[in-house]
């Protein structure tokens, strides 16, 4: 560029193109107070020169030239220091870069600016962890943060990410401290952020020691964990329940002394993650065909914290004592004792993960014959996800779902993805004839194949997981005792069904038999109203529609 841009910003003040062109060139090198104070003047002086400079990063971010952009994003931002999705999008092209440590240059000089945006400044707290070279960067990011962003799960996220990339568990500890005692105004995200910190690292007596403390709002501790770490949610449950006084001890005691034992069968994953609140309180037998799931829950065990009880289990369950084939798919998760139908699998666009690898012979048992060495109490709950096995292991299981089990969580399918399948009405018939309900559905919906796959359409049933409940008269019918009625409870709060509880913990002919109800029913009450967005709820309608 020849001569000083200046001239031409001074004696061109609407040539958006001279703003532009004087902008690149300042920020080619490292920008200086003077750049920035002629920046702001030619705003004054070319109010659409914003309008511009965005217009120019878009052009030079899609041209690849992501150098250009950030220079165009930053001197619009210097332009209108509100500009604040320009300094985003300038967070987002560096880290698409690759450039962390760019980043966290640049995050240094957006804080100020931030301070009136807390979205802002989390992403420019979180830029600076991300580009620490150790712990001490991180601690300067973390006292660089204002208490209400220090608790923004966005910033908890980072920190474990660091805690993952750095080593020294000493210091990552210390850097957890830190990052509670600086959320310290707002007490129940300083108690989640400890619970993630120290069942994040091998901490031992003090993830106990977090079990005792009141925490201010259990629900946001529980919030806190639920995206980046699934298997702490049990942690933040037992927490919460360990907060919540009884008479006679906490409520987390109550919950665990009622003998309740729930079964996973195709526990492949985290058994149980839909209801963190039963591997915090329950025995859960996590049952898998594959022996390697079996292995790598039995090493997992000491990281488990918060958990009750985990028996793995190895075991093939089917109606009855027979031989039988299991498929091992290319996917895992589809392996099946029934082939895939080729056919469906086309239509939903699964056709490779279904793809069989190897076929073995196994041994199938009833489910009561599989538990029978373990000595354990009967199921109060069910939760099955075998691919097409379901029904057949029910039907093996008809004592255990006839007399005992309070809930039964199951695969459904709405198309027979393997051969010979039953579908969702043949599931519903057997639970309700045996006194359940359906309280819950989650749909999986699906395109019908790829060959219009470039035309809008809506989605499709495919699959859904269906939670079972006993109905309240049915289970009433049965004369429970005190540890029926709290195992009932205790299952409904795992899903939240807080409702379903209190409906049976003010029944009259409980209450009258049972003096504890009344005081489980109110420390069930506290316990729910700690779940900040964690309930569908309808504003006090009391009903939503869906939408088709």
């Amino acid at each position: 560029m020849n001569g000083d841009p200046r001239v031409s910003v001074v004696t061109a003040p609407h040539d958006a193109g001279a703003v532009v062109r004087y902008a690149e060139a300042l920020y080619r090198g490292r920008p200086a107070p003077e750049a920035e104070a002629w920046l702001r003047r030619a705003r004054r002086l070319a109010p659409g020169a914003g309008f511009v400079l965005h217009s120019s990063a878009l052009a030079a971010r899609q041209a690849g030239d992501r150098d250009g952009a950030v220079r165009a994003f930053r001197a619009e931002a210097v332009l209108d220091p509100r500009a604040t999705k320009a300094l985003s999008r300038m967070v987002d092209d560096l880290d698409a870069a690759g450039r962390e440590a760019t980043a966290g240059q640049v995050a240094r000089w957006l804080l100020p600016l931030g301070r009136q945006d807390p979205g802002l400044e989390a992403r420019a707290v979180v830029a600076r962890m991300r580009a620490a070279a150790d712990w001490r960067a991180v601690e300067r990011a973390i006292d660089a943060a204002s208490p209400a962003v220090a608790a923004q799960p966005a910033v908890v996220d980072a920190l474990w990410a660091v805690c993952g990339r750095l080593p020294g568990t000493g210091a990552a500890n210390a850097a957890w401290r830190r990052l509670a005692a600086r959320a310290g105004t707002t007490p129940a995200v300083a108690t989640a952020i400890g619970l993630t910190g120290l069942a994040a690292l091998p901490t031992g007596p003090a993830i106990e020691a977090w079990l005792r403390r009141p925490a201010a709002d259990v629900g946001q501790a529980a919030s806190a964990v639920l995206k980046h770490a699934p298997r702490l949610r049990p942690l933040a449950e037992a927490a919460s329940a360990a907060s919540i006084a009884l008479p006679d001890g906490t409520l987390l005691e109550a919950l665990r002394n009622a003998g309740l034992v729930a079964v996973d069968i195709g526990a492949r994953g985290l058994p149980l993650g839909d209801a963190p609140l039963l591997p915090a309180v329950a025995t859960v037998v996590a049952v898998d065909a594959d022996d390697a799931v079996a292995g790598e829950l039995a090493a997992a065990l000491g990281d488990l914290a918060g958990w009750h009880d985990l028996r793995p289990l190895t075991a093939t369950l089917g109606e009855r004592a027979e031989r039988r084939r299991l498929r091992l798919t290319r996917q895992a998760g589809l392996s099946s004792l029934l082939d895939p139908n080729r056919d469906v699998a086309a239509t939903l666009g699964m056709t490779d993960g279904l793809e069989i690898l190897e076929s073995r012979a196994v041994d199938a048992v009833p489910l009561e014959q599989a538990l029978r060495p373990l000595g354990l109490p009967a199921p109060s709950h069910l939760k099955l996800d075998t691919q097409g096995t379901e029904l057949e292991i029910l039907r093996g299981a008809e004592e255990t779902v006839r007399d005992h089990a309070l809930s039964v969580q199951v695969e459904v399918e709405f198309r027979a993805l393997y051969e010979g399948q039953p579908l969702f009405g043949d599931v519903d018939r057997f639970l309700v004839e045996r006194g359940f309900e359906l309280v819950l559905l989650r749909r999986n919906l699906r395109r019908l194949g790829t060959e219009f796959s470039d035309v809008p359409s809506r989605l499709e049933l495919g699959w859904g997981h269906a939670l079972y409940v006993r109905t309240l008269d049915d289970f009433a019918s049965k004369q429970p005792d005190w540890a029926a009625v709290v195992r009932y409870c205790a299952i409904a709060m795992a899903y939240r069904l807080t409702d379903r509880a209190l409906m049976l913990l003010h029944r009259p002919a409980v209450v009258r038999r049972y003096p504890a109800a009344r005081p489980l029913a109110q420390a069930l009450t506290q316990m729910a109203r700690a779940w900040p967005e964690q309930v569908d709820q309808s504003q006090g309608r009391g009903y939503r529609k869906d939408r088709w």
